[in-house]
């Protein structure tokens, strides 16, 4: 005779359905800039109060704890301050709430970094990678170019071609400094400083700027036949 184990299944469903309830929420609250305010929130249409039970920041340091959030229609609040949120990392908030007349505990967390948003996905950090490392390399050419033209004449200074020995050594420098910089950001997990990114698009600007004055440059000295030509009887170029 079979053992007819419909109840058992029935008797589990509803064990999971009475323990879901039991935490209002799991979840991520969003990304923070370092040093600013965060707003907590919890919604909970049944609730009569919520309260943060604790805030532990990234170092495993008790914050906050046993704070009354404020209610507005179903939403509660309460406002971490800034002074909380000097450390990077992931901070874990615990609150408990009255659901449906019953102490329920929930839980979430946030992130703290200089930038406020989600870090870079790897594929972003290659890309970003891989354009540095041309740029690097198209500097370097620029100021390689902008050397030989300038030993190569003996009359006088040429301050065109000097202008490419500054300008080209000068950002393949910094480019390969960037370099670096964001992949020890990257390593560590934050960004070391937010300068850079708060000043991207100068940066970018005055980048492509130089890229274009570089490359008007070095066609007005290609294409200036009578020193091509003595550079060539020369031996120089």
């Amino acid at each position: 005779m079979k053992e007819n184990k419909q109840p058992v299944f029935v008797l589990f469903i509803v064990l999971i359905l009475l323990l879901v309830p039991s935490t209002l929420a799991i979840s991520n609250l969003g990304y923070f800039k370092t040093n600013t305010d965060v707003n907590l929130i919890q919604t909970c249409a049944t609730c009569t109060y919520n309260n943060v039970s604790s805030v532990i920041s990234p170092t495993s340091e008790l914050l906050i704890q046993d704070q009354a959030m404020s209610q507005s229609g179903t939403d509660f609040f309460y406002t971490l301050d800034q002074n909380y949120t000097s450390s990077n990392g992931v901070y874990l908030v615990n609150g408990v709430g009255d659901l449906d007349g019953v102490d329920t505990v929930w839980t979430y967390s946030f992130e703290v970094n200089p930038s406020g948003q989600e870090l870079s996905k790897d594929q972003n950090l290659i890309a970003h990678t891989a354009a540095i490392t041309i740029l690097i390399i198209f500097f370097s050419f620029v100021g390689y170019f902008g050397f030989k033209r300038l030993v190569g004449n003996e009359r006088k200074v040429d301050k065109y071609s000097l202008s490419l020995v500054i300008i080209g050594f000068s950002m393949a420098l910094f480019q390969l400094l960037y370099l670096v910089y964001i992949t020890a950001s990257r390593e560590s997990g934050y960004l070391v400083s937010n300068i850079l990114n708060n000043n991207f698009n100068v940066i970018l600007v005055v980048t492509l700027g130089l890229v274009l004055y570089s490359l008007f440059i070095i066609i007005i000295k290609l294409v200036n036949f009578e020193d091509v030509m003595e550079d060539d009887e020369e031996g120089k170029w």
